[in-house]
């Protein structure tokens, strides 16, 4: 069964009664799990015990491109792995303003996944390197918003700079991806440490929640 098929949900709601029992205290994920997925965890847990299901939800904002989550299904994210051609034609197909028809129109940089990048990647350095025309990115965007600048000019520099950025990340990856056992090794000892701070930080959270019923024994 896939997710968001009844399947599913069926499944979950068995594996969470094996693990928790018939009720759990903190319950959470995305926001687009709420429904189905959440809520007929909820309607088969409760119809079956006759019990709250959970006690807690916690659910997550998500990242959106374009008004849609970021997600690999969809194929709107750039990734550590991906090779400089799939950067360059993720870049080069991005969405900009939808206003800015010509090069004379005055464009918005406020809600342009290509300057949105640019604000997260683009450091004043790049510019002498890949654009001299501008000094820094709040010059660039003050032509691009009066108009005269255009979303192709714009987009190559961003490749540019997501370029120098990522190669030697990708280039690390695919040397560590040499090495298998290595990679298993290092995610071991990453989990080990992980579950030691979550373990941490679950117990504060039950503590804050006046729900840490058995912690006067765990200390024992």
């Amino acid at each position: 069964w896939g997710k968001g098929r009844p399947g599913w949900h069926i499944e979950c709601s068995a594996m969470n009664r094996a693990a928790f029992g018939d009720q759990i205290d903190l319950h959470g994920g995305g926001r687009d799990l709420i429904f189905p997925h959440h809520e007929n965890e909820i309607a088969q847990s409760e119809a079956l015990t006759g019990k709250r299901f959970v006690k807690y939800w916690t659910h997550n904002g998500l990242i959106k491109v374009n008004g849609q989550k970021m997600s690999k299904s969809l194929g709107n994210c750039i990734y550590l792995s991906d090779s400089a051609d799939e950067i360059k034609r993720k870049v080069m197909g991005m969405y900009t303003d939808p206003n800015h028809l010509k090069v004379t129109d005055p464009g918005d940089t406020q809600h342009n996944p290509t300057f949105i990048y640019l604000d997260a990647f683009c450091r004043d350095e790049h510019f002498g390197r890949y654009l001299p025309d501008y000094a820094c990115l709040a010059e660039m965007k003050a032509h691009y918003e009066r108009g005269g600048l255009g979303d192709m000019k714009v987009k190559k520099f961003l490749n540019a700079v997501l370029q120098e950025t990522l190669e030697p990340i990708r280039l690390r990856r695919e040397k560590l991806a040499e090495d298998i056992p290595a990679v298993w090794d290092i995610l071991y000892e990453g989990s080990r440490e992980a579950r030691a701070v979550a373990a941490d930080t679950l117990a504060n959270v039950k503590k804050a929640m006046k729900i840490d019923y058995f912690s006067d024994r765990e200390n024992v």
